[in-house]
Protein backbone atom coordinates (compact mmCIF):
# COMPACT_ATOMS: atom_id res chain seq x y z
CA UNK A 1 0.00 0.00 0.00
CA UNK A 2 1.26 3.47 -0.91
CA UNK A 3 2.41 5.53 2.07
CA UNK A 4 3.08 9.23 2.57
CA UNK A 5 6.47 10.44 3.79
CA UNK A 6 5.10 10.81 7.32
CA UNK A 7 3.64 7.29 7.26
CA UNK A 8 6.96 5.91 6.00
CA UNK A 9 8.73 7.61 8.89
CA UNK A 10 6.36 5.93 11.36
CA UNK A 11 7.02 2.53 9.79
CA UNK A 12 10.78 3.08 9.92
CA UNK A 13 10.58 3.83 13.64
CA UNK A 14 8.77 0.51 14.16
CA UNK A 15 11.38 -1.58 12.38
CA UNK A 16 13.27 -4.03 14.64
CA UNK A 17 16.83 -3.35 15.78
CA UNK A 18 19.59 -5.93 15.93
CA UNK A 19 22.77 -6.64 17.86
CA UNK A 20 25.88 -8.81 17.73
CA UNK A 21 26.11 -11.56 20.34
CA UNK A 22 28.81 -13.99 21.35
CA UNK A 23 28.38 -17.58 20.25
CA UNK A 24 29.47 -20.39 22.54
CA UNK A 25 29.62 -24.06 21.61
CA UNK A 26 29.30 -26.87 24.15
CA UNK A 27 31.66 -29.83 23.90
CA UNK A 28 31.54 -33.13 25.78
CA UNK A 29 28.87 -34.93 27.75
CA UNK A 30 26.54 -33.13 30.21
CA UNK A 31 28.57 -34.34 33.20
CA UNK A 32 31.89 -33.35 31.63
CA UNK A 33 31.15 -30.43 29.30
CA UNK A 34 33.23 -27.44 28.22
CA UNK A 35 32.22 -24.27 26.44
CA UNK A 36 34.29 -22.49 23.78
CA UNK A 37 33.64 -18.98 22.49
CA UNK A 38 33.54 -18.78 18.70
CA UNK A 39 35.26 -16.12 16.60
CA UNK A 40 32.03 -15.51 14.70
CA UNK A 41 29.21 -13.43 16.14
CA UNK A 42 25.46 -14.01 15.90
CA UNK A 43 23.17 -11.29 14.56
CA UNK A 44 20.01 -11.32 16.68
CA UNK A 45 16.99 -9.08 17.03
CA UNK A 46 17.11 -7.15 20.29
CA UNK A 47 14.96 -8.81 22.92
CA UNK A 48 14.72 -12.08 20.98
CA UNK A 49 16.86 -15.21 20.79
CA UNK A 50 16.54 -16.06 17.09
CA UNK A 51 19.75 -15.64 15.07
CA UNK A 52 19.63 -14.37 11.49
CA UNK A 53 23.29 -14.86 10.59
CA UNK A 54 26.77 -15.73 11.84
CA UNK A 55 29.30 -13.11 10.81
CA UNK A 56 33.04 -12.48 10.96
CA UNK A 57 34.87 -9.81 12.95
CA UNK A 58 34.91 -7.33 10.03
CA UNK A 59 31.15 -7.37 9.57
CA UNK A 60 29.57 -3.96 10.22
CA UNK A 61 26.05 -4.16 11.60
CA UNK A 62 23.88 -1.46 10.03
CA UNK A 63 20.38 -0.94 11.38
CA UNK A 64 17.54 -0.58 8.88
CA UNK A 65 16.73 2.93 10.07
CA UNK A 66 20.36 4.05 9.64
CA UNK A 67 19.91 3.64 5.88
CA UNK A 68 16.25 4.58 5.43
CA UNK A 69 16.00 7.55 7.79
CA UNK A 70 18.76 9.72 6.22
CA UNK A 71 17.20 9.22 2.78
CA UNK A 72 13.78 10.29 4.00
CA UNK A 73 15.25 13.23 5.95
CA UNK A 74 17.03 14.47 2.84
CA UNK A 75 13.70 14.88 1.03
CA UNK A 76 12.20 18.27 1.92
CA UNK A 77 9.31 17.95 -0.53
CA UNK A 78 6.31 15.65 -0.35
CA UNK A 79 6.88 12.02 -1.27
CA UNK A 80 5.13 8.68 -1.47
CA UNK A 81 6.50 5.18 -1.27
CA UNK A 82 6.53 1.68 0.14
CA UNK A 83 8.33 -0.14 2.93
CA UNK A 84 8.59 -3.92 3.18
CA UNK A 85 10.25 -5.89 5.94
CA UNK A 86 10.65 -9.61 6.46
CA UNK A 87 12.94 -11.11 9.07
CA UNK A 88 16.43 -9.79 8.50
CA UNK A 89 15.63 -8.00 5.22
CA UNK A 90 14.02 -4.62 4.53
CA UNK A 91 13.46 -2.44 1.46
CA UNK A 92 12.14 1.08 1.06
CA UNK A 93 10.97 2.55 -2.24
CA UNK A 94 10.29 6.29 -2.29
CA UNK A 95 9.27 8.78 -5.01
CA UNK A 96 10.01 12.39 -4.03
CA UNK A 97 7.81 15.14 -5.49
CA UNK A 98 10.80 16.93 -7.07
CA UNK A 99 10.76 18.37 -10.60
CA UNK A 100 14.26 17.12 -11.39
CA UNK A 101 13.00 13.59 -10.70
CA UNK A 102 10.27 13.80 -13.34
CA UNK A 103 10.42 13.26 -17.09
CA UNK A 104 7.11 13.38 -18.96
CA UNK A 105 4.81 10.82 -17.37
CA UNK A 106 7.73 9.08 -15.68
CA UNK A 107 8.74 9.69 -12.09
CA UNK A 108 12.14 8.71 -10.74
CA UNK A 109 12.49 7.31 -7.26
CA UNK A 110 14.89 5.41 -5.05
CA UNK A 111 15.09 1.92 -3.70
CA UNK A 112 17.11 1.41 -0.54
CA UNK A 113 17.88 -2.14 0.58
CA UNK A 114 19.50 -3.43 3.74
CA UNK A 115 19.74 -6.82 5.39
CA UNK A 116 21.24 -8.36 8.49
CA UNK A 117 20.83 -11.96 7.29
CA UNK A 118 23.55 -11.77 4.57
CA UNK A 119 20.92 -11.90 1.82
CA UNK A 120 21.93 -8.49 0.43
CA UNK A 121 24.54 -5.78 0.59
CA UNK A 122 23.49 -2.24 1.44
CA UNK A 123 22.16 -0.84 -1.84
CA UNK A 124 20.65 2.41 -3.06
CA UNK A 125 19.46 2.45 -6.66
CA UNK A 126 16.95 4.21 -8.87
CA UNK A 127 13.49 3.01 -9.79
CA UNK A 128 11.05 4.48 -12.29
CA UNK A 129 7.29 4.81 -12.01
CA UNK A 130 5.98 4.84 -15.58
CA UNK A 131 2.19 4.85 -15.71
CA UNK A 132 1.04 1.83 -13.70
CA UNK A 133 4.40 0.05 -13.97
CA UNK A 134 7.56 0.21 -11.88
CA UNK A 135 11.05 -0.47 -13.24
CA UNK A 136 14.34 -0.84 -11.40
CA UNK A 137 17.56 0.61 -12.79
CA UNK A 138 20.49 -1.80 -12.22
CA UNK A 139 22.99 -0.52 -9.67
CA UNK A 140 25.82 -0.83 -12.23
CA UNK A 141 24.10 1.87 -14.36
CA UNK A 142 23.35 4.22 -11.48
CA UNK A 143 23.41 3.21 -7.87
CA UNK A 144 25.44 2.50 -4.79
CA UNK A 145 26.35 -0.86 -3.35
CA UNK A 146 28.40 -1.58 -0.26
CA UNK A 147 29.30 -4.68 1.66
CA UNK A 148 28.77 -4.72 5.43
CA UNK A 149 32.33 -3.70 6.24
CA UNK A 150 34.03 -0.36 6.79
CA UNK A 151 32.26 3.00 6.84
CA UNK A 152 28.92 2.67 5.06
CA UNK A 153 26.53 4.90 6.99
CA UNK A 154 26.86 7.77 4.44
CA UNK A 155 26.25 5.61 1.37
CA UNK A 156 23.07 7.45 0.30
CA UNK A 157 24.48 10.97 0.61
CA UNK A 158 24.92 12.01 -3.05
CA UNK A 159 22.36 9.90 -4.90
CA UNK A 160 20.53 12.85 -6.50
CA UNK A 161 23.68 13.68 -8.52
CA UNK A 162 23.12 10.50 -10.56
CA UNK A 163 19.63 11.36 -11.81
CA UNK A 164 20.94 12.92 -15.04
CA UNK A 165 22.55 9.66 -16.12
CA UNK A 166 19.40 7.72 -15.26
CA UNK A 167 17.26 10.08 -17.35
CA UNK A 168 19.56 9.65 -20.34
CA UNK A 169 19.35 5.86 -20.14
CA UNK A 170 15.57 5.99 -19.65
CA UNK A 171 15.09 8.24 -22.72
CA UNK A 172 16.92 5.67 -24.85
CA UNK A 173 14.72 2.88 -23.48
CA UNK A 174 11.45 4.78 -24.00
CA UNK A 175 12.22 6.51 -27.29
CA UNK A 176 14.67 4.27 -29.17
CA UNK A 177 14.14 0.69 -28.07
CA UNK A 178 10.49 0.50 -29.34
CA UNK A 179 11.80 1.28 -32.85
CA UNK A 180 13.56 -2.09 -32.94
CA UNK A 181 12.06 -5.46 -33.82
CA UNK A 182 13.35 -8.34 -31.69
CA UNK A 183 13.53 -11.67 -33.55
CA UNK A 184 14.73 -15.12 -32.57
CA UNK A 185 17.16 -15.22 -35.49
CA UNK A 186 18.23 -12.62 -38.04
CA UNK A 187 17.73 -14.09 -41.53
CA UNK A 188 18.64 -11.03 -43.58
CA UNK A 189 15.24 -10.26 -45.08
CA UNK A 190 13.91 -8.20 -42.16
CA UNK A 191 12.83 -4.59 -42.67
CA UNK A 192 13.76 -1.74 -40.36
CA UNK A 193 15.89 -2.00 -37.22
CA UNK A 194 16.29 -5.56 -35.96
CA UNK A 195 17.84 -7.08 -32.86
CA UNK A 196 18.44 -10.78 -32.32
CA UNK A 197 16.90 -12.14 -29.12
CA UNK A 198 20.10 -13.93 -28.08
CA UNK A 199 22.11 -10.72 -28.43
CA UNK A 200 19.64 -8.80 -26.27
CA UNK A 201 19.77 -11.48 -23.60
CA UNK A 202 23.57 -11.51 -23.62
CA UNK A 203 23.85 -7.71 -23.46
CA UNK A 204 21.42 -7.57 -20.54
CA UNK A 205 23.19 -10.51 -18.86
CA UNK A 206 19.84 -12.14 -18.02
CA UNK A 207 21.20 -15.69 -17.75
CA UNK A 208 19.87 -19.00 -19.03
CA UNK A 209 16.94 -19.27 -16.61
CA UNK A 210 15.53 -15.83 -17.48
CA UNK A 211 16.07 -16.53 -21.19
Amino acid sequence: MVKTKEELRELINKLPEFEKREVKVRDGEPDNETWSTQIEKAICEKGKSHSYAYVGKNYTLVQFKDIFEPILNSIQEKAHGYLVHYGGFAMMKVFPDIETLKEGNSRFGLIAINSVDLSSSVMVKFCIEHGTHNFTVPAKIAGLKKQHSGNITNIAKDYISMVGKVKEVWKVIVNDFPKYQVVLEIKGNEEGKVLEFGTVVDKLKLGKRMK
